[in-house]
């Protein structure tokens, strides 16, 4: 057995800075965590680099100076954003607007634009993430664009198509109240990358029946649902699966 790193103590809470590009912080979570610690207060220690910068543990370090308890801390020499990122990642104390609001404070074009997108037309990281970087997932965020999500690599691929691809699934909310469930969404995304597929047909099919326009638990039925209304009274039936 051997000993790594030591654990210290103190209450000059000036000592300590917020890491550029970390998380705000979460009032709820706050207050809970205060509430928490006024019942009974643990000894655990939060991360700092060599600058003193929190790594890990701003939550715990802010409950502390509020209630004037003293901070315990372990230096780690060389950490950085990146090891904030890789540390919660495992915990899975982040969610996907947090890696985007970090990458996005430090001015990353992808992240700003990505939370542009994002707070204009509402829909949820999922959405935002498969329409901003043209993919067609059937679950999840997708294991690709997820990861370069949050390891700082995420790219749009075309943000002028991804804001009219966002404007065409919202005109669809005119009579379809589930327009951003998200497997409509993929499959309407799907449908718009289809060349045989003509949108305008479709809304205007779809204004003369939208009652058929009901909620299906995936995106194949979904498509299968949006064949047959874009097919009404259509002598040359199309195809879309």
């Amino acid at each position: 057995m051997r000993k790594i790193n030591e654990v210290f103590e103190t209450r000059n809470y000036l000592k300590f800075k917020n890491l550029e590009g970390n998380r705000k912080l979460n009032i709820a979570n706050l207050k809970r965590l205060k509430i928490s610690m006024e019942e009974e207060f643990l000894q655990v220690p939060i991360i700092v680099n060599e600058k003193h910068e929190i790594i890990d543990g701003q939550h715990r370090f802010e409950a502390s100076k509020q209630l004037g308890l003293p901070v315990y801390f372990i230096i780690v020499r060389g950490y950085k954003l990146t090891h904030v990122h890789k540390l919660n990642a495992i915990s899975r104390n982040w969610i996907f607007m947090d890696y985007v609001e970090s990458f996005a404070e430090l001015g990353m074009h992808e992240y700003v634009l990505f939370k542009q997108f994002f707070n204009k037309y509402k829909f949820s990281a999922s959405i935002t993430l498969a329409i901003l970087s043209n993919k067609h997932y059937t679950g999840g965020l997708g294991e690709t664009a997820g990861n370069s999500l949050k390891n700082g690599t995420f790219k749009v691929k075309n943000y002028e198509l991804s804001c009219l691809k966002a404007q065409q699934i919202i005109k669809v909310g005119k009579f379809y109240d589930g327009f951003k469930r998200k497997s409509f969404v993929i499959a309407l995304l799907e449908l718009l990358d289809n060349p045989t597929f003509d949108y305008s047909v479709f809304i205007q099919k779809l204004a003369l029946q939208q009652t058929k326009m009901v909620s299906c638990t995936n995106k194949e039925q979904y498509i299968r649902l949006i064949e047959e209304i874009y097919n009404y009274h259509s002598r040359n039936k199309v195809r879309f699966i």
